[in-house]
């Protein structure tokens, strides 16, 4: 150290820190030994490799000796160590200061030379325990001492102009001297933007150049932040050397999203990462193909952008390849045929059109799934050479089926957005019509909703030009994707396919599931738009459906995806087909202006219609009738003194149930659409208890209160014979069923259940046993068949019959029955039959 340096640090310390503070340092760290802790307070971005700039000095110290060069480490390490830091400063002359010369691991990972100098403790200024780390560059003189040239001197052409990063071949240098330098836990990251030739065709390439450079900011920011080493390789493929933390690049993920969406572009231009974590020293190119191939698997994911690579990604490459190989010739040795699947209209279960389905069987009579080979085909742009031929097959098997002198029936087959880029397909399905004669409104199209929400623009443009011609469109998948009510709102497709999974989710989320379906119906209906509910398993899901006013299904519950031939067998008995095929025919709602018209002709017949109404006023607890018509007044008139409680008229309600009553008027405040029903009980001039369903609507809010409308049905009869039901299941020993037919929908109800006990089944589980024909099973095996055959004779001749059976209960245990049934076929009631179940007589 210079001679009037260790003067002034002898004889004015303080006046030492204040000449180190005014000097060109690269770094300056401050570390606190009693709190182990470390702050960067001056920080040279994007020079050396820091891997943080706040936290643990321990830690950092750690870590330091991936940023100091071997050589010079075990001097670094006696002078800074944590447990010998400060006996070190005390041991120095002059007192509380270092310094050391040492080389420093830039980002690029190059070496440079530093100069280290270290004040210490309360003689410079500092508290106990607290020193300063200035660092400063002192490469240019070590250089010249040693007659090198520097060891950067290439460094800007080693960078690419846009991003600043460091070019394919440069990359791959420096990525090879840290592996080989030993980087334990990292990993090697590929990233590149889905469709960014697309991106540059629709926002322009300047608005490209500026993302790309922004995820080239980005990355820079992890290699100062974490000592990562980034790259560029060309058009939208960058790649990072990094430490493998999920989390963190999780992070990088989102932030690179938030970059492309920050140009208002569509959700359909994703970030995709590929990882490759690594121990040891494996070389940088077999890293950069693993994660490469790890990259090829989010391809198209529109759900998982991050993909780690797995060791059987290879074996899976491989496959995939093969697959291609043998897919070639598949076609052409007739291993690709297509299957058809019934779509059946609900209230008769006859067959509306059909989804042609691919179908892939080897040679030697293997299969090979669509799960397996479809989406291999997609990935590698070969899914077209598939749909094509199907389409054509399907128009082969449709003209000789009217050539033999059938009707035709609607057939829908698939299209991928991958045909929409890589032919005219609105031209495509022109041609075929026209070469097989086929009537275009017996073609469907379907396609994925997730190809609306990857391109819409041209997607859009498509489905109009097909519409145009008289081909209808199907939306698949409905649902599945992020942009269903804009989808639906710009694009106008003539039926849209709903997947029945969210009716099969688990109990946690089946009224999420419900609520879904409703939502959709709801809106579809609005919109004037039939629905095909396809994947329909359960008789109970298909009658959830029809409740919910769905006229379409498709499903194992009706038919498998069958051959041709078996479907022509179907086909070919008219009375299984409904040649109407998919259109809306819409539940109405019912118009206000439909009210006003001239046809109702005077105040007393819309009364009538309205049934009975009153409008009430709230406010706080209190709740009065402001007007009322005839049919409220003749409903509650049995109400003690109705008249003169029309004001606080919570004073008639049970005093149990006014707290439903309250909430009646609540729910109508947060559901202004579909209003709020519920029963409560009213006390009457008899000192009796009648119960009335109420419907309310919230109307308007002033400063006084709120006011609403409300409707009010007298159910105390039903509601006792419901009471008196239960009971008589009490006292009875036999079980009571009705089995209904409306239209054509057969249905049990359970009304008098007095075998719960012997049964172990309470009434809705024994209901809910019949209808899903799960009871059946209970049945002892030999007893199945006479059972089954009284009941088609029963069926075919219109009679009751009368049978013993055995069957196991619920708990295991069998119990001999007898079943007798009487046909009474109530079109009134629509009960077909009133099977009566009793214990055998000993």
């Amino acid at each position: 150290m210079a001679s009037h340096l260790v003067e002034i640090l002898k004889k004015e310390p303080l006046a030492y820190a204040e000449y180190l503070n005014q000097l060109s340092f690269d770094e300056l760290i401050e570390i606190d030994l009693r709190h182990d802790s470390c702050v960067n307070l001056e920080h040279v971005a994007g020079k050396y490799h820091v891997p943080v700039l706040d936290g643990g000095y321990r830690d950092l110290f750690a870590y330091s000796e991936n940023m100091v060069h071997p050589d010079d480490w075990p001097a670094y390490a006696d002078l800074v160590s944590p447990d010998t830091l400060a006996e070190r400063m005390a041991q120095a002359d002059p007192p509380d200061t270092g310094t050391l010369e040492l080389r420093y691991k830039l980002i690029s990972g190059e070496w440079s030379w530093a100069r280290l100098t270290i004040i210490y403790g309360p003689r410079y200024g500092l508290p106990e325990g607290v020193a300063r780390f200035y660092i400063f560059d002192i490469n240019n003189r070590k250089n010249r001492e040693s007659g090198h040239m520097p060891a950067a001197a290439n460094l800007v052409e080693a960078r690419d102009g846009r991003t600043r990063l460091l070019r394919e071949r440069p990359f791959y240098v420096h990525a090879q001297r840290r592996i080989d330098a030993g980087l334990d836990g990292w990993c090697l990251l590929m990233i590149d933007v889905e469709h960014f030739r697309l991106f540059n065709d629709w926002y322009g390439r300047p608005t490209g150049d500026m993302l790309l450079a922004e995820i080239g900011a980005c990355l820079a920011r992890r290699e100062e932040r974490d000592g990562a080493l980034a790259g560029y390789l060309g058009q939208d493929n960058f790649c990072l050397l990094t430490p493998f933390v999920p989390r963190q690049i999780g992070e990088l993920a989102q932030e690179v999203q938030e970059l492309i969406t920050s140009h208002g572009a569509s959700m359909g231009f994703l970030p995709s990462l590929g990882v490759r974590a690594f121990k040891g020293k494996p070389q940088v190119l077999d890293l950069i193909d693993d994660a490469t191939m790890a990259l090829k698997e989010v391809k198209r994911n529109y759900r998982a952008r991050i993909c780690i690579f797995r060791p059987e990604m290879r074996g899976k490459s491989e496959e995939n390849y093969r697959m291609l190989l043998d897919f070639q010739s598949a076609i052409d040795n007739g291993e690709i045929y297509f299957c058809l699947q019934p779509q059946c209209r609900i209230s008769s279960q006859r067959i509306v059109g059909a989804e042609c389905l691919a179908r892939w069987r080897r040679s030697d009579g293997t299969t090979v799934a669509p799960g397996e080979f479809i989406p291999v085909l997609e990935q590698y742009g070969f899914i077209t050479d598939l749909d094509t031929f199907i389409w054509e097959s399907v128009c082969i098997w449709m003209r000789k089926w009217m050539d033999a002198g059938h009707r035709p029936i609607p057939i829908s087959v698939n299209v991928s957005p991958l045909d929409i880029f890589n032919i005219n397909v609105p031209d495509r399905f022109a041609s075929l019509s026209e070469k097989y004669q086929i009537p275009r409104e017996m073609l469907k199209v379907e396609i994925t909703e997730s190809a609306y929400a990857s391109d819409e623009e041209h997607v859009g443009e498509a489905v109009m030009q097909l519409q145009s011609m008289g081909f209808s469109v199907l939306m698949d998948d409905f649902g599945s994707g992020y942009s269903s009510l804009n989808m639906l709102r710009d694009i106008h497709v003539d039926a849209i396919k709903l997947d029945a999974r969210f009716l099969q989710l688990g109990a946690q989320d089946s009224v999420k599931g419900i609520r879904i379906i409703e939502s959709v119906f709801n809106m579809t209906q609005t919109m004037s738009i039939p629905v095909i509910v396809e994947g329909v398993e359960a008789s109970e899901e298909s009658s959830y459906l029809a409740d919910l006013g769905c006229r379409y299904i498709q499903g194992f519950l009706y038919y498998k995806p069958m051959l041709p031939e078996d479907f022509e067998r179907l086909a070919a008995d008219e009375e299984n087909i409904d040649y109407t095929g998919i259109s809306f025919k819409a539940n109405e709602e019912l118009h206000v202006r439909e009210f006003l018209d001239e046809n109702v002709y005077n105040d007393v017949m819309l009364n009538n219609i309205l049934g009975a109404v009153a409008f009430f006023f709230r406010h706080g607890e209190h709740v009065d009738i402001t007007r009322f018509n005839e049919r409220f007044y003749k409903t509650a008139k049995a109400c003690d003194d109705f008249q003169d409680n029309l004001k606080d008229v919570q004073n008639l309600i049970h005093p149990v149930d006014l707290p439903q009553f309250y909430d009646l008027f609540d729910r109508a405040d947060a559901d202004h659409l579909n209003g709020a029903s519920g029963m409560v009980r009213i006390l009457l001039s008899d000192d009796a208890v009648g119960r009335f369903l109420f419907h309310v609507y919230f109307l308007e809010e002033n400063d006084s209160g709120k006011k609403y409308y409300s409707s009010m049905e007298d159910i105390t009869e039903s509601t006792a014979l419901q009471a008196q039901m239960r009971m008589l299941s009490l006292f009875s020993s036999d079980s009571i069923v009705f089995l209904r037919n409306r239209k054509e929908r057969y249905s049990f109800h359970v009304v008098v259940h007095g075998l719960h006990e012997d049964l172990g089944l309470d009434q809705a589980a024994f209901e809910a046993e019949l209808n899903d024909q799960s009871f059946f099973r209970r049945i002892v095996e030999e007893d199945r068949a006479p059972l089954r055959q009284l009941s088609l004779d029963s069926e075919a001749h219109g009679e009751g019959f009368h049978v013993p059976f055995r069957l196991k209960n619920a708990r295991g245990e069998v119990i001999a029955l007898d079943l007798k049934t009487d046909y009474v076929h109530d079109e009134n009631t629509d009960v077909e039959h009133i099977i009566c179940f009793r214990r055998q007589e000993k």
